[in-house]
């Protein structure tokens, strides 16, 4: 599901991505939806073509305090450059199953 979630996310696919997370992080990801759709068409395209490019390489997974919650740490890296960035990606288990409550260092 980190995976469907993070195709959706770099292809700016926010509304597959908030069927794939908690209600909090759904919040979030409407404000990302509008940014995006604030931006001139031509900008937005290139930005959505960068994106999509970005490679990621899963690291490791953390187990939490909590036995609900897991940690998976990836490496991104953009694409036509050598720039490495490491970020994480919180998934807790509720009711629903799995969802992503987190993206981002």
């Amino acid at each position: 599901m980190a995976e469907q979630f993070l195709d959706s996310f770099f292809k700016f696919d926010y509304e597959s991505a908030k069927a794939l997370s908690t209600h909090e992080y759904k919040e979030e990801l409407s404000f990302l939806t509008k940014s995006i759709e604030g931006l001139e068409q031509g900008v937005r395209d290139k930005v959505i073509e960068y994106s999509q490019g970005v490679e990621r390489e899963l690291l490791n997974i953390e187990k939490s305090n909590s036995k609900d919650t897991l940690i998976l740490n990836y490496r991104m890296v953009a694409p036509n450059t050598k720039y490495k960035a490491n970020n994480s990606l919180t998934m807790v288990k509720g009711s629903e199953g799995w969802r992503v409550a987190r993206f981002g260092s």
